[in-house]
């Protein structure tokens, strides 16, 4: 199953324009099979400056799960910088516990349609 949480998704229908894996050796967490975690960035040119819009991708337990991590006008560097934060603050775990429940809630919403 594929789970997309970012408000604009159209913005997913090109390539970003960087990427970092932050997490790219399987790992199991709480019984979940975590395979590989990559930020993207994605910019847009807006009136503002660029407008910069990173995405976690998460590959788990054999969905994916693509949610907005941050967006907004971020300056130089915003992908490193949220990789950073990322993998030096506990954010790895917090992250994916956000895709979990946002797994856990996609399977239980597919199995009521499907009932």
């Amino acid at each position: 199953m594929e789970i997309v949480d970012v408000a604009d998704e159209n913005i997913l229908a090109r390539p970003p324009d960087d990427k970092i894996t932050i997490l790219q050796n399987p790992c199991t967490l709480e019984d979940v099979r975590v395979d590989r975690i990559e930020l993207r960035l994605y910019q847009t040119a807006q009136e503002g400056g660029l407008y910069h819009v990173i995405v976690a991708c998460i590959w788990m337990g054999g969905h994916t799960i693509q949610m907005t991590y941050d967006e907004g006008y971020r300056g130089a560097d915003p992908l490193r910088r949220a990789a950073d934060f990322v993998t030096y603050n506990m954010g790895i775990s917090s992250m994916i516990t956000r895709a979990r429940i946002a797994l856990e809630a996609a399977i239980e919403e597919h199995s009521r349609k499907g009932a």
